[in-house]
């Protein structure tokens, strides 16, 4: 009985210890400008993976770091802009896997489509899950720098 406690108690630390390393890859920060109280106040929020800033490329990731949407600036109404975090969701180590199973061919590429609540089983932990245009996908991190250009739709 004992045993079988331990493995169970390591198993879980495995993966807390997993979960903890994907996570500490993300940064978020907000820079400010600007008095609070004044009209002239802006946010600015800067999310980063491995120290790289994560392009606007996508309306939303979800990631181990949260959910961010991203806000163009508009100089004359908004206080805030760039990547902010949306505190309604939660964060892409928390979305449990189901339905069908991740294909090799995927696994390969980098990437599948699918709505946020719809990862697959076998999609690698540290996967980020972005919205572009009207679709979403899982895709692997590293990817945020250049997927943008493939799953762009063609031009006319």
């Amino acid at each position: 009985m004992r045993a079988c406690f331990f493995v169970v108690a390591m198993l879980v630390l495995a993966g807390c210890s997993m979960k903890s390393a994907v996570r500490s890859q993300w940064e978020y920060r907000v820079l400010t400008s600007g008095e609070r109280t004044s009209r002239e106040y802006r946010e600015e929020g800067l999310l980063l993976y491995r120290e790289r800033l994560v392009p606007p490329a996508f309306s939303t990731i979800l990631c181990p770091a949260g959910t961010f949407v991203y806000r163009r600036t508009h100089a004359l109404v908004a206080s805030a802009s760039g990547w902010l975090r949306d505190e309604a969701r939660v964060d892409s180590l928390e979305v449990q896997s189901r339905g069908a199973a991740l294909t090799d061919a995927e696994r390969s590429r980098g990437w599948y489509e699918a709505a946020w609540d719809a990862r697959r089983a076998g999609t690698p932990l540290d996967w980020v899950w972005v919205s572009f245009s009207t679709n979403g996908y899982w895709l692997k991190p590293q990817g945020l720098h250049y997927y943008s250009e493939i799953l762009a739709p063609p031009k006319p």
